[in-house]
């Protein structure tokens, strides 16, 4: 009977210093922060269709099955953008994301507020750099706060789990951008405008 109470002890041990572990990497500086960059084979005005035309995030964005405008017009300061997401992590339920913009210069960077009540909020920022003979370097930084506090434990996880998968996604719209047709550089551009 004694060894069992030992073995009970020697568990909860463990998931303490687990849970102190967690906690501890959970608050380090780059805690919920997202950065990548990709260089892709297309000008500025092409890439920049690519994240922000409902049609096109739905080819690169894995889990994106559904984009409503809440605002009508191009993207400006204010507005607003559903993201209906199948969280492959979550049995495929609907999250709803919402998508505010906050800056952007059309072609060179976007900056996004996003949120999904109950599960996190951040801004995301989208930077592209013209490399010259129609090449972009796409760089994002994005940051999250989880909303619960098992998801606050869990960030260790969860953060580079989310960095994979969006690794992932920025190479398909890599592969898509290039893979495009050239003639949509002349739509891209009226488009800028």
């Amino acid at each position: 009977m004694k060894w069992i109470a030992v073995a009970v002890l020697g568990l909860v041990g463990l998931f303490v210093v687990a849970a102190v572990v967690l906690l501890a990497l959970g608050r380090r500086a780059d805690a919920g922060r997202l950065v990548t960059s990709i260089e892709v084979n297309r000008p500025p005005a092409e890439v920049w269709l690519w994240i922000t035309e409902p049609d096109k995030l739905k080819g690169w964005v894995t889990w994106l099955v559904e984009v409503r405008q809440l605002t009508d017009g191009p993207v400006r300061p204010g507005s607003r953008v559903e993201w209906v997401m199948q969280d492959a992590n979550n049995g495929n339920r609907p999250m709803v994301i919402t998508s505010e913009t906050l800056a952007f210069e059309v072609g060179r960077r976007l900056e996004l507020k996003l949120s999904a009540p109950g599960a996190f909020s951040g801004v995301a920022t989208y930077a592209l750099v013209d490399l010259g003979g129609g090449r972009t370097r796409l760089a994002t930084d994005a940051h999250y706060r989880y909303d619960s506090a098992f998801a606050r434990l869990m960030e260790p996880l969860i953060t580079p789990a989310a960095a994979k998968k969006f690794d992932g996604d920025m190479a398909r719209l890599k592969a898509l951008a290039e893979a495009a047709p050239r003639a949509e550089h002349s739509a891209a551009e009226a488009h800028a405008q």
